[in-house]
């Protein structure tokens, strides 16, 4: 049988609806303080993970709402305008957090599989001086170093590091993949996070 007009319309109009959600992606409006709350307590939508060697990877990209709320909490000002403020006067378009932990959660990654208590200061030193070389982007075939990189020490107070870091890219543009190649706990593995446009369109919007 051969298709109608009518059905025809019907069935372009339902191609354009599918286009659209897969362009704009799936992400959901939050409230100021679920919005904060997602990616400050590391919400399984917030990330994107990678595992090798019984050690897991979780990157997570910081928009530039979430530091503008960072700025915020605590002062009661919470209000599109403040918001606004914080991301005009200081926000890293090209900001990420990567905790690092082994899959048995009690476990201090620093103390995973040492060869001697000297490697665990050699890991330290890693942290806070090497990172910045093992961990760049890659968009098409140009390559985008990180721009600062900062560990937080954890003091055996929870089971996981991570590293704030940013990529030297001044127009903000987002890239196509990362790598962080792993001295650290996997002997030069490169851990490769791909499809990162694709994840940052999934990630929970604000709605204020």
């Amino acid at each position: 049988m051969k298709p109608t007009h009518k059905t025809c319309k019907c069935i372009a109009w339902m191609c354009l609806l599918i286009a659209g959600l897969t362009i704009t992606g799936c992400s959901t409006k939050l409230s100021p303080t679920d919005y904060f709350n997602e990616f400050n307590s590391f919400q399984s939508a917030s990330y994107i993970e990678s595992n090798h060697n019984g050690v897991t990877y979780k990157l997570q990209y910081r928009p530039v709402e979430f530091q503008a709320l960072n700025a915020l909490k605590g002062t009661g000002n919470v209000n599109a305008d403040a918001i606004q403020t914080q991301i005009d006067s200081f926000a890293d378009r090209q900001l990420y957090c990567l905790r690092i932990q082994v899959d048995s959660a009690d476990e201090d990654i620093l103390r995973h599989n040492l060869s001697d208590e000297g490697e665990y200061y050699h890991r330290l030193e890693l942290l806070n001086n090497k990172f910045g070389v093992m961990t760049w982007g890659l968009s098409g075939q140009d390559t985008v170093h990180t721009g600062f990189h900062h560990f937080e020490r954890t003091y055996k107070i929870r089971p996981f590091v991570q590293v704030l870091f940013s990529l030297n890219d001044k127009d903000g543009n987002m890239p196509d993949k990362l790598v962080f190649e792993d001295y650290i706990f996997n002997h030069g593995e490169p851990i490769v996070f791909q499809n990162i446009r694709a994840y940052n369109n999934r990630l929970p919007k604000l709605g204020l």
